[in-house]
């Protein structure tokens, strides 16, 4: 379908386009005559999700517009939630039922006395009018009780004030990226409307403000509990590590020991010390009193000197002895004085020794001839070494025997001290992460306190005047609609209609070639520019011409054409009066045979023809002699052509024998109607009886605007706007009718 196609099915269902939209248009007018005033108000709300302050991130940082985007989504969820909705409408009913008269900046008078009048006395005695918040802890008792009681069913049903369906109606926009919130709202009534937008920004401040607040509160409560119980673990570790140092005396366990192994190297050095002075003291004397004779030896080792000679040892290996003191014990005063003492009789015993020595003096020489003198003194110092030496390595060796027995106590002790450290550290390294745990669960908590500190920008305005009504705007939905609805169906009707209408649908569906066409002739005001006077005497000329030119190629007198169709009142016997008249007009003898009927006798008074019978005996029928009933002045062969018109083969028999003898064939059919299958069915037997023949189809009943495209443009008049559009639309833009420097 092309534009030029689409305009004329719009003319054509011009009038139920026009009338349709204008019922449905006029409908709403009337439907929309008691329309209410509707009340509008809104407020704005700053959120600070996107970029509010906070403590984690006191610098600006990237927005996670994804985070973002799902916190606003939580935030208007909890708006739109049923908790928040059932809050709402709980408390705008306890304040308007608190009212003792109507005050326009609550609830209408109307309002007010209809929801007085509609609460039974068990639900007003819930209000106390000195407390909303008694009020709403007892309306919410009431609520909870059952779902037959009047409040569960004034939140459920459609009431157009409380109910949560319609509170739910709140309107809720975000200003592009940023943190405000815009809460709009409709109602009948201004001051309800005012007071719902009110009424809802205190609950979803309370409600958002809880539920921030609760997301961590059970977080800091668990890691409360938790450090605790490792502060418990890590107190009880150390008391064990004080209990344990206590019990065996540890200061610092590894100092101590660190000092334990100092002093015991010092002691091992000076024992090698006196060692090797005691062993080098040993070798000096044995080598001096190698050199003395026998009786110098002798005296050398006297009562007296011996004497001496242990009483220095004795009072060395006391020296030794507070001088080398237990690791755990303090060189103090008392001690020092001691030392001192005792020097001062080692110093006197060695002088003692010394008179000892030197009157044992001998005058007589070594046996090597060495002076005794010298000898005897140089043995002396190494004698009184030696016995120093001696006590001192006594008591060294005694002190190394303490360290011994000091390192099989500490040895183990390392290991315990050490499993207990790491008990400690272990619990240690618990406690102070769960310290960070719970520091970064308070931290994160006050700054969910922080960002969930809603405000608000615009509070909600009292509406004066109502919304401007939309019943304008509904009359020109309602006419718009009613076109566009009738406009579906003529197009739809027109895709989904089954009838041939078009030649080139005829020749799909029966695979004949379309001859002609013949007008649907409808004679009223809009046709009355159309000369159909034209188009009859066109289209059967073209006819005519295809039919001569068929005769004149085969050159047969009478030349045999037969009409036929499916169906009966195809217009076959009107269409070959036609043409036979057309034929007469050109001086040809022309014989139209066709069955009886009434209208025969009187439409075709002026053309010779003859009548048979449409029955059985039909079929008998061999040859056109056979059909013509009044031989006195029907002669066939008299005729240069012969037209037999059949009836419709889906209802009547056909002579087949005649079919035989036809020279050309012609199938009628008309435009309005449908191809079916029996039709198919009977123009495959007739085929089988004319196979000598390929028959054409003559469609009858077409449209105008088929017509032109076959004849081409109709004669008629028409206005020059007509004119104008149609070109355009066919783009046309420099058609002109004649060139004008050529006359003829």
């Amino acid at each position: 379908m092309n534009i030029i196609d689409f305009i004329r099915l719009l003319v054509k269902n011009s009038f139920v386009l026009i009338v349709v939209p204008v019922i449905m248009a006029v409908t709403v007018f009337v439907l929309t005559g008691n329309e209410e005033k509707r009340y509008y108000s809104n407020t704005v709300i700053y959120t600070g999700i996107a970029s509010g302050y906070s403590i984690e991130s006191q610098s600006n940082s990237r927005i996670d517009f994804f985070a973002v985007n799902n916190a606003f989504d939580n935030f208007i969820n909890i708006i739109k939630s049923r908790s928040t909705l059932t809050e709402v409408a709980l408390k705008l009913f306890a304040q308007n039922m608190m009212l003792k008269s109507p005050d326009p900046q609550y609830i209408s008078a109307q309002n007010y006395y209809e929801l007085h009048n509609s609460v039974p006395a068990d639900v007003k005695k819930l209000i106390d009018t000195n407390s909303i918040d008694i009020s709403l802890l007892r309306l919410h008792e009431y609520l909870n009780k059952n779902d037959t009681n009047y409040l569960y069913r004034l939140l459920n049903k459609e009431d157009e004030h409380y109910s949560i369906e319609a509170i739910s109606k709140i309107d809720i926009k975000r200003y592009q990226n940023s943190d405000l919130l815009e809460i709009s709202y409709e109602s009948d009534d201004p001051g309800i409307c005012q007071q719902t937008l009110m009424i809802l920004e205190d609950a979803i401040v309370n409600n958002y403000t809880k539920i921030k607040q609760n997301q961590t509160a059970d977080v800091v409560r668990y890691f409360e509990k938790q450090l605790a119980v490792s502060e418990k673990r890590l107190k009880n570790a150390e008391d064990e590590l004080l209990k344990f140092n206590r019990k065996n005396n540890i200061i610092n366990y590894y100092e101590q020991t660190k000092y334990i192994a100092s002093q015991k190297e010092d002691l091992d050095l000076e024992y090698q010390r006196e060692q090797m002075k005691l062993y080098a003291a040993e070798a000096v004397i044995k080598n001096l009193e190698s050199k003395l004779n026998s009786n110098q030896h002798l005296k050398l080792y006297s009562d007296k000197i011996i004497e001496k000679r242990d009483e220095l040892s004795e009072i060395t290996s006391k020296i030794t002895l507070l001088e080398t003191a237990s690791v755990n014990d303090t060189i103090d005063n008392d001690a020092n004085k001691k030392i001192r003492a005792l020097r001062v009789q080692a110093e006197k015993l060695k002088g003692e020794l010394t008179e000892a020595v030197n009157s044992l003096y001998f005058s007589e020489n070594t046996v090597e001839g060495l002076s005794s003198e010298k000898i005897l003194e140089d043995w002396l110092k190494n004698v009184i070494s030696y016995e120093e030496s001696k006590a001192r390595i006594v008591i060294l060796n005694k002190r190394r025997n303490e360290f011994k027995k000091i390192y099989e106590v500490f040895a183990p002790l390392g290991a315990t001290i050490k499993r207990l450290e790491r008990e400690i550290s272990i619990a240690e390294r618990e406690y102070l992460s769960l310290l960070h745990s719970l520091s970064l669960a308070k931290l994160k908590q006050q700054n969910l306190e922080l960002s969930s500190n809603i405000k608000i920008v615009d509070k909600p305005f009292f509406p004066i005047e109502p919304l401007p009504s939309k019943r304008k705007f509904l009359v020109a939905i309602g006419g718009i609609a009613g076109f566009v609805i009738v406009l579906f169906l003529i197009i739809a009707l027109e895709y989904l209609d089954v009838n041939i209408k078009t030649p080139y649908n005829v020749e799909k569906l029966t695979g004949l070639k379309v001859v002609g066409v013949y007008p649907i002739i409808i004679k009223n005001k809009k046709t009355e520019h159309i000369d159909y006077n034209f188009i009859i005497n066109r289209t059967t000329e073209l006819l005519v011409q295809n039919i001569r030119q068929k005769q004149f190629k085969k050159e047969i007198k009478p030349y045999k054409v037969l009409f036929f169709s499916t169906r009966n009142f195809d217009g076959k016997t009107m269409l070959a009066s036609r043409i036979v008249q057309m034929l007469r007009d050109l001086n040809y003898k022309v014989l139209l045979l066709t069955s009886v009927t009434k209208s025969n006798e009187k439409f075709y008074q002026e053309v010779d023809s003859d009548a048979f019978a449409n029955d059985k005996s039909l079929m008998s029928i061999k040859s056109i002699e056979d059909m013509v009933l009044f031989n006195d002045f029907c002669n066939p062969n008299d005729y240069d052509y012969v037209f037999v018109v059949i009836p419709g083969i889906n209802k009547s028999p056909y002579p087949i024998e005649l079919l035989a003898t036809m020279d050309d064939a012609y199938m009628v059919c008309r435009a309005n109607r449908p191809w079916t299958t029996a039709d198919d069915a009977s123009l495959k037997r007739i085929q089988k009886a004319i196979n000598h023949l390929t028959p054409e189809i003559i469609l009858n009943g077409v449209e105008l605007p088929i017509i032109e495209q076959i004849i081409g443009e109709l004669p008629g008049k028409r206005s020059k706007l007509r004119v104008m559009i149609k070109r355009i639309l066919k783009r046309q833009f420099y058609y002109v009718k004649k060139i004008e420097s050529q006359e003829y």
